[in-house]
């Protein structure tokens, strides 16, 4: 096989419903000078068996490669081994259950090419498959922005302020990008180990290295809603977990704001901060305080707005005075720990119904989707 101009890299675990899907996305597509890298995560279901017949398609004309882990390594290491692996002038990302519309590659690898561009990002539709419902994604941009090459230092000056709470990217995810692959392995950036938001600490990290991006008008991906990866419980309980997820969200961008005197990020960083503790203590906050069961979470509650929260959550009660009526920001100042519960708890309680939704498509309607 003589060297790809793209290396699409999809990782799969527990993926066999939806393979047939995604791969046929690939072999499909009008841009046909690709790789396809498959990272088989020690998947305990078919999807190695299927990757191999995968192999065999006529269309494969050897450009689907196969890394089979042989323990379980988790997304954000898999999505290592397969930029590592890649030997595409660019790369592009799917989930394991995902797909793409037919004409993604080419119309990815056009502006870069053109433009000789580090970084082309798409919109995306989010799609309930089994019903064929869909919905758009765009990037938080006026329409003069699309289409049109952006380069230093407008690009760092104007959109590194995506990653401290301004969501101005369609997603944050690995996904529905192109990007060049020899600025990232010249960026010498520390891939995330992680899995709790490893995408966007990957992309946060690698954003101050891009020298030239553009943003398209065009939906490329399709995202199922309700899928594997959408159906992962989130599992941050402990201590030192959620200290790992405050080091990655806030710590290091922090640090960031230091080492790149980008001062404008600091108000939303502060308020990412508090939008991070809230989801997560939502996430766990699920017993009524007068529940036994409550006791070992209100006193993680107590040591995490003691030890991490609560230097920040002062500052930005004393500098923004909308700050000042808003109950979650109040308790943790006054680090009262049983109100941040309350809160907490009541918020996991008006989300209940979604995620119930969400754990129905993924169990009941899942299973008899083919597409």
């Amino acid at each position: 096989m003589t060297k790809p101009i793209i290396s699409v890299i999809a990782n799969f675990y527990k993926s066999e419903r939806y393979i047939s899907k995604l791969i046929n996305s690939v072999l499909n597509q009008t841009f046909t000078d690709w790789e396809l890298i498959c990272i088989n995560d020690c998947s305990p279901g078919k999807d190695l068996e299927i990757l191999r017949k995968f192999q065999k398609h006529p269309k494969a004309n050897n450009r689907i490669k196969i890394i089979n882990n042989i323990t379980n390594k988790g997304i954000a290491k898999s999505k290592k081994i397969g930029i590592e692996n890649a030997i595409g002038t660019y790369i592009t990302f799917i989930d394991g259950d995902d797909w793409l519309e037919n004409r993604a590659l080419e119309m990815l690898y056009e502006p870069a090419k053109k433009y000789n561009l580090d970084l082309v990002i798409m919109n995306n539709y989010r799609i309930i498959p089994y019903i064929n419902y869909k919905w758009k994604i765009s990037s938080n941009i006026s329409a003069d922005k699309y289409n049109v090459p952006i380069y230093s230092p407008e690009l760092f000056e104007d959109y590194f302020i995506n990653f401290f709470g301004c969501n101005i990217f369609a997603t944050n995810s690995y996904w529905g990008k192109l990007y060049k692959l020899s600025s990232i392995k010249e960026s010498n950036i520390k891939y995330p180990m992680n899995d709790t938001y490893e995408d966007n600490i990957f992309n946060f990290r690698l954003f101050p290295h891009i020298k030239s991006m553009m943003f398209i008008d065009y939906c490329g991906y399709y995202w199922r809603w309700g899928g594997i990866t959408s159906g992962k419980k989130n599992n941050i309980y402990s201590e030192s977990r959620f200290i790992k997820v405050i080091e990655d969200f806030y710590f290091e961008r922090k640090l960031a704001i230091e080492k790149y005197n980008y001062t404008k990020a600091h108000k939303y960083l502060l308020f990412e901060l508090k939008n991070v503790l809230k989801s997560m203590l939502s996430n766990i906050a699920c017993y009524e305080l007068s529940d036994k069961r409550s006791v070992p979470i209100l006193t993680e509650i107590k040591k995490i707005i003691s030890r991490m929260a609560y230097h920040d959550m002062k500052i930005l009660y004393e500098l923004h005075p909308n700050s000042k009526n808003d109950e979650f920001i109040k308790a943790i100042v006054n680090q009262d720990a049983k109100h941040v519960y309350y809160i907490s708890h009541e918020i996991y309680k008006k989300e209940r119904k979604k995620r119930l939704i969400k754990i129905l498509i993924h169990k009941l309607i899942y299973p008899l989707a083919r597409i």
